[in-house]
């Protein structure tokens, strides 16, 4: 890989990360002010910057920006009318980004008590589970493909270095083409993931393998989620391995009980540049693991 197409890949990865924080600093202020009383006795005036499962980040008229957990509330007023705290948490649920982005789970991993159905173009089919809050698990298949059937497996094992703002995962998938002439392949790797479960940023990097052999080159990616409205995320999702390069701009939209994501894939190749569009549908499933 050569420095200055390294360079290129880098910038265009960061290119399209950067858009997605961008976007998401221009619409995430919601410009409705809110009253919040907390249990310890204060109440805070201003506006909701961030809405997460267990928190909200509130811009305050006077002493700047804080976290108040839900559980630290009393009442959230809005516009002098009084907003059931509870109905509000339930309301908010759909602000969680996706676990999944389009190949392998976020930085934040799939968490215990919930799983995920994926399908792209029709043929790819995933599966992954939380099997704990910090461990997942994904099987998937394609249908024949030359005449093989690829299986494989992904287990996934995230680490919170500092909640739900610095998280380290490190995890693999192991795939076998079943078939006439059998084969094995697959990928190891480990990310780092910087911001809350919403809205991040990843960097990671890993060693591809094909029948037990390890690939020379390294592959490194590029990954990021911004929440930019109630149901809609953005994704992008970037690979670097030899002369092999993948970029992606993903819409994901929470449709209540199937997600929907569309968008493009680039890839730049020795072949030449291509670019598709990417559909495909995931579907959160409740466990009872």
């Amino acid at each position: 890989m050569s420095i200055n197409h390294c360079s290129h890949t880098l910038g265009v990865a960061l290119l399209l990360l950067s858009a997605l924080f961008l976007s998401n600093d221009a619409i995430a202020q919601d410009s409705t002010r809110y009253q919040i009383q907390t249990r310890d006795g204060n109440t805070y005036y201003g506006h909701i910057v961030q809405k997460e499962i267990e928190y909200i980040l509130f811009q305050t008229d006077n002493i700047g920006q804080i976290t108040i957990k839900f559980d630290d509330i009393n009442v959230i007023r809005r516009m002098g009318k009084e907003v059931s705290t509870e109905r509000y948490r339930e309301s908010n649920a759909s602000y969680r980004a996706p676990e999944v982005y389009l190949f392998r789970s976020s930085g934040f991993g799939v968490k215990k008590g919930e799983a995920y159905y994926r399908n792209a173009w029709l043929i790819l089919n995933e599966l992954n589970i939380g099997v704990t809050d910090h461990f997942s698990l994904g099987l998937g298949m394609m249908p024949f493909v030359e005449g093989s059937l690829p299986v494989w497996i992904t287990p996934k094992l995230t680490l919170p270095l500092l909640k739900d703002k610095v998280n380290f995962g490190i995890g693999s998938l192991n795939g076998v083409a079943l078939g006439e002439s059998q084969s094995s392949f697959g990928l190891v790797y480990g990310d780092l993931s910087v911001g809350g479960p919403s809205t991040h940023i990843s960097l990671g990097a890993g060693k591809a393998y094909d029948e037990g052999e390890l690939n020379p080159e390294l592959l490194i990616t590029f990954s990021g989620a911004v929440k930019i409205s109630k149901n809609i995320t953005l994704i992008s999702e970037n690979y670097t391995l030899q002369d092999f390069y993948l970029y992606s701009l993903i819409c994901h939209q929470n449709f209540s009980a199937v997600n929907i994501q569309y968008g493009l894939l680039m890839f730049d190749t020795d072949f030449g540049n291509l670019t598709l569009p990417w559909i495909g549908l995931v579907v959160p499933i409740k466990t009872r693991f």
